[in-house]
């Protein structure tokens, strides 16, 4: 029996349409507050179609949690709709999604002496 990329599989309790996943990617397109936007939905959406599983960029769990300025969060209420515009649009095209939670620590102090 071959096996190839196109073949559905089942990982758990979750159906699989094909064996392509898309990793997260930082896409650097969150607004100041940390918002997604239409560029994510588009973006997300678009990918959706070919592959079975997608998952979302680094989605940060509080403000100063942040990798990058234009992260996405998700740690107010408020974050949750726009979120939710890119679940709608991946849903529509039966897959289903995944996100990365991130927190990043500031490192304190000064940076660790280089190993020569």
């Amino acid at each position: 029996m071959t096996i190839t990329l196109h073949d559905p599989i089942q990982i758990g309790t979750v159906q699989l349409k094909n064996r392509m996943i898309m990793a997260p990617m930082q896409q650097n397109q969150g607004t100041p507050n940390s918002y997604a936007t239409d560029y994510h939905v588009k973006f997300y959406s678009e990918r959706a179609e070919h592959v079975s599983l997608i998952i979302i960029e680094s989605t940060v769990v509080s403000a100063n949690g942040r990798l990058f300025p234009d992260d996405v969060g998700i740690y107010t209420e408020l974050h949750t709709a726009p979120l939710r515009r890119i679940v709608d649009g991946v849903h529509a095209k039966g897959t289903p999604i995944f996100i990365q939670l991130t927190h990043a620590v500031e490192k304190h102090g000064p940076p660790s002496p280089k190993k020569v």
